[in-house]
């Protein structure tokens, strides 16, 4: 009879007292172990912890989330292990989880779980991300916006049944918090790219990642030209493929935020021609559009869009796509009734 397979879910923390129970209590029923690794709480985070009887450890932060993660990933035993965050909560189906991964080949070294986001700064939206994944040969890396990596090749994960298991991201509320974890982030992707600046021997894709870090990171901290000289500098060191598109989507949200329309509607042209998907640069097309006072030209733009995609895998909820559409369609009325 084959042995079951074992899994072990993996945390890092720091001041999570007002998360973490709840977090951890959603996983009892799906995991074997829990690894939590405290990377300073000056608040009841670690009592937290011990009260529900995980395996807790300290370290100093360093400013490398993937350093953190190394140290939970070094401490488990089980044969897979789910990483999840403190604001986040797990459900699923702890029996067929274990099928699903009791079936798995030997091909398949993770499975990408869906997610929700629910963090209402941003708007609600699903994604999906290995973070499922074989123990065995595994590591972290990356300072911040940080990746499972095996043999130096990203982990990709097939998709896992969401009935088994699906993670829900809450996120903070607390608007200081919010501005320090990206100020954090921001600082972290700074440091890591001119780590790599500094290492003649750092390989383009590396540093192309390395830029879309710091445009991700500056564009939460709200640090636009930051932004916009990080994904610029991407789209010269790379002019395709899934860095390039993705850092040409978020160009082009920073020009539609900061009403650029027409260089907007250029990018998304540009996003099109590379291999954007054609309903999700109808979006931006006719957001641009839309701000930029042609909602006529704006509705065309979102005719066929169904769904909201964006080059990372995110599905927007379609809320936000029909009450633009019903504004749009609103103004163009407006207007016809006046000409």
């Amino acid at each position: 009879m084959d042995e079951p397979v074992s899994i072990a879910a993996c945390l890092i923390v720091k001041d999570e007292e007002s998360h973490l129970g709840a977090c951890l209590d959603s996983l009892r029923p799906l995991v074997d172990e829990v690894v939590v690794v405290d990377t300073g709480s000056s608040d009841a985070t670690a009592a937290v912890a011990r009260a529900h009887g995980v395996l807790l450890l300290s370290q100093a932060w360093t400013g490398d989330f993937a350093a953190a993660r190394n140290t939970a990933l070094a401490a488990a035993r089980a044969d897979w292990v789910l990483s999840i965050d403190a604001d986040e909560r797990a459900a699923g189906t702890g029996a067929a989880l274990r099928r699903q991964l009791a079936a798995a080949d030997g091909s398949v070294d993770a499975f990408a779980v869906e997610f929700d986001d629910l963090d209402a700064r941003s708007g609600a939206y699903s994604f999906r991300a290995p973070r499922l994944f074989r123990r065995a040969g595994a590591r972290w890396a990356g300072r911040v916006h940080e990746r499972v990596v095996r043999a130096g090749r990203d982990v990709r994960g097939v998709d896992l049944a969401p009935a088994a298991l699906r993670i829900t991201h809450l996120g903070y509320r607390d608007l200081e918090t919010v501005q320090g974890k990206a100020a954090r982030n921001l600082r972290l992707a700074g440091d890591q790219l001119q780590a790599q600046l500094g290492d003649p021997a750092t390989p383009g894709p590396a540093l192309a990642l390395s830029l879309l870090d710091l445009g991700r990171s500056a564009l939460s901290a709200g640090e636009l030209q930051t932004a916009v000289d990080a994904l610029e500098a991407l789209r010269e060191l790379e002019d395709a493929g899934d860095r390039w598109r993705r850092a040409t989507d978020f160009l082009t949200r920073v020009m539609i935020v900061a009403g650029e329309h027409e260089v907007a509607l250029h990018l998304a042209g540009e996003l099109l021609a590379g291999g954007g998907d054609a309903e999700y640069v109808g979006w931006l097309r006719g957001q641009a559009l839309g701000l930029s006072g042609r909602p006529a030209e704006a509705l065309a733009a979102l005719a066929p869009v169904r769904r909201v995609v964006d080059p990372g895998g995110c599905h927007y909820a379609p809320a936000a796509l029909e009450e633009f559409r019903a504004l749009c369609g609103d103004l163009a009325a407006l207007g016809a009734r006046t000409a």
